[in-house]
């Protein structure tokens, strides 16, 4: 199964985010139960974003039956457990009317089983980071260059960020990862390639912005 696995360990520390249940202190309450199709839908979603970085599945392999079978193995493994969620409770979180017939999960509070998905979520860590510069800074820029150009101004701020303490992972500043980074954001036609200048453009700020913020949740 290989990283894939780290794809639902990510996504599971943002959903869980998404689905906690804040105290009067803004403290966690337990236990904490997210749906199984929302957590297979943002491994999915965080796979497609990498995919540059990773193979996370074999050709002609659904992505999303990959996912799932990496969710299964937390299963298997104790990590999530299976829960039945009534309809009172489902609709508390606002989802669709067939939210309350779908599979929940209960998150362990094992402090090994923890450490382990604290492990997988650091594993992807840096490229999260890097994905995350490289759209805030798009999202800043004023001006249009070359994509060569383009990686060498968003590794320079990177590297400045690093030295100050700004940034969590060394490896972030890697130009390999920076410039997949912006290779998925032309796949994705957030930015496109004037022919005339060989000059690449935001062409798709909207979905940059969002890009962003959705990276901005994945936090080790």
């Amino acid at each position: 199964m290989g990283v894939v696995i780290t794809s639902p360990a990510c996504s599971m520390q943002r959903v869980i985010g998404t689905f906690a249940e804040s105290g009067d202190e803004g403290e966690v309450q337990r236990p904490i139960s997210i749906p199984k199709d929302k957590l297979i839908t943002e491994g999915v979603e965080l796979c497609r974003l990498l995919v540059r970085e990773f193979f996370f599945a074999p050709p002609c392999v659904d992505l999303c039956t990959v996912v799932d079978e990496a969710i299964d193995s937390f299963i298997v493994a104790d990590i999530l457990k299976v829960k039945q969620v009534g309809p009172s409770q489902a609709s508390r979180y606002g989802d669709d009317e067939d939210t309350d017939r779908a599979t929940w999960l209960e998150v362990s509070h094992d402090s090994a089983h923890l450490e382990h998905l604290e492990f997988l979520q650091l594993v992807l860590d840096p490229f999260l980071e890097a994905y995350f510069l490289t759209a805030t800074s798009l999202l800043e820029r004023r001006d249009n260059c070359d994509e060569t150009q383009l990686g060498s101004d968003i590794q320079e701020e990177a590297v400045m960020k690093w030295r100050k303490g700004l940034l969590r992972n060394e490896v972030s500043c890697s130009m390999d990862i920076i410039r997949n980074a912006v290779k998925t954001f032309r796949d994705m036609d957030i930015l496109s390639l004037d022919q005339t200048d060989g000059h690449l453009h935001l062409s798709n700020p909207d979905l940059l912005l969002q890009v962003a913020e959705s990276l901005a949740e994945y936090r080790p």
